[in-house]
């Protein structure tokens, strides 16, 4: 089976999506990939319809969020801890295995890319594309929920 990538493109616009989310009846949640990338779309404006590309196994909001390794009808289920339930979410391991290597690769010639969102350094450094204290939480949302162990 293949890992599931999640890339954020957007983090601010999916991060604020997600605080939609979290705040609703579970009820009122997307209940698969599709139903979330047209809902996300609706709540920005002149943004493109999702797509998905069956020979990638992707669903794609071009410019925000794709989800790759996936079926057309891949299903929602959302973890979020209860005071009587905590609920870890634990990253693919196929993904995991493939990240590892990839870092210990890296870390015996001393040194690659980093593997943090660009939005953390633009904040802390406050370079002009720094954002807003909300939009930076927005993105933090976005980076957590959609981490891909990479």
């Amino acid at each position: 089976m293949a890992a599931v990538e999640m890339t954020v493109i957007s983090p601010r616009h999916v991060g604020l999506y997600l605080t939609k989310i979290a705040k609703a009846a579970p009820g009122e949640r997307p209940q698969n990939v599709e139903a979330l990338l047209g809902a996300l779309a609706q709540g920005i404006p002149n943004a493109p319809q999702p797509h998905y590309d069956g020979e990638r196994r992707q669903w794609r909001l071009a410019g925000i969020l794709e989800v790759t390794g996936v079926e057309r009808d891949a299903a929602l289920d959302f973890l979020q801890s209860t005071s009587s339930a905590v609920k870890l979410r634990l990253p693919d391991k196929e993904l995991l295995d493939r990240t590892l290597e990839e870092s210990e690769a890296l870390d015996a010639i001393g040194g690659g890319p980093n593997y943090v969102p660009s939005f953390y350094g633009d904040y802390l450094n406050k370079t002009p594309r720094a954002p807003t204290n909300t939009e930076f939480l927005y993105s933090r949302i976005a980076d957590y929920v959609f981490s891909s162990c990479r």
